[in-house]
Parts: C-alpha cells; sequence; structure tokens
C-alpha cells in the first residue's frame, strides 16, 4: 500500500500496475478497486475500468461503487465517446446488480 500510496499522482500507468496488483492480492477490497477504477478513467481507459467496477460488484457489495453509480454519473460518460453505449451499459448492469443487494 505504501508503493500505491507513494506513486505519483500524474503516473496514472504507474498507478494502475500496482493497484492491479493489489487487487489482485485482495479482489475483494473495495479501496484497491476503486483505486484501479480512478487510474483506468484518468488514462480515458472507459471499458477497462467499467469491467472493474463490474469485476467487483459481481464478488461483493459496494458501498463505494454504490454512491459513484449514480444517473447523473451515468449520463455524465458521455465523454466516453464512441464507447458510451457500452459503458453506459456496464453501469447500469453494475447499479442493477447492487440493488438486487438490497
Amino acid at each position: 500500500m505504501i508503493r500505491i500510496a507513494s506513486a505519483s499522482l500524474e503516473d496514472y500507468p504507474k498507478a494502475e500496475y500496482h493497484f492491479r496488483r493489489a487487487v489482485s492480492a485482495r479482489p475483494t477490497c473495495q479501496w484497491m478497486s476503486v483505486g484501479l477504477f480512478n487510474a483506468l478513467i484518468r488514462q480515458r481507459l472507459w471499458i477497462a475500468a467499467m469491467r472493474e467496477i463490474l469485476r467487483l460488484v459481481r464478488l461483493c457489495d459496494s458501498t463505494e461503487y454504490r454512491d459513484l453509480l449514480s444517473d447523473e454519473f451515468i449520463d455524465g460518460l458521455r465523454e466516453a465517446g464512441d464507447f458510451w453505449r457500452d459503458v453506459q451499459r456496464m453501469a447500469r448492469e453494475a447499479q442493477q446488480i447492487l440493488a438486487e443487494r438490497n
């Protein structure tokens, strides 16, 4: 975790690398997952970021992603350009999985 925290805030590929290792070691840790998600989004890797959300919510509940996946957030995903429809579909799927956990 120290290595992750010490990674440069602007070096998102490096952060992605370290968060992927952390997620591999602790697959249900939502903090590591959110860190990976953020590193991916900062690199505009939309599909990979949404795959990370789906990976975690399929394994366990996540208050972090529950809060993040608002309709407003999903509408804002239009920034994903050509990938918008796929990204939106994946976000809605994650919302549905979390809703079913209630």
